[in-house]
């Protein structure tokens, strides 16, 4: 038997940009990424860098809570999809990795966003 059988694959090091947010319209450009390095995740929600710590054990993932970011105004539909995607990273509590796709979950399970690999 393996001995990481039943676990969940690591995502430290690993790098991700937007395939779909619930809800949301995910423009071919300036799509907002993911990228966990060393207890850090960070990247752009389509309109603004921003970095926060993270805590990742087994499939269960927490982001935040302190975390900084850029503060730019960015055109109407960019300005939605960031407040979409902010929205939904601060309600993250698992993770599911599907071959080259990251699945971020809530408390019930159901899908808040998945990402391709970058």
């Amino acid at each position: 038997m393996s001995p990481t059988k039943g676990k969940t694959p690591a995502i430290d090091a690993t790098a991700w940009v937007l395939a779909t947010l619930p809800g949301s319209v995910v423009p071919p450009v300036d799509m907002p990424t993911l990228r966990f390095e060393s207890g850090r995740v960070l990247g752009s929600d389509g309109c603004n860098r921003y970095n926060a710590p993270y805590t990742a054990v087994d499939s269960r993932l927490q982001i935040g809570p302190r975390g900084a970011g850029t503060l730019m105004a960015c055109p109407g539909a960019a300005s939605r999809l960031a407040a979409s995607f902010n929205a939904a990273m601060a309600r993250v509590q698992s993770y599911r990795l599907d071959g080259q796709t990251l699945v971020l979950l809530d408390a019930g399970g159901a899908t808040l966003a998945s990402f391709a690999a970058q």
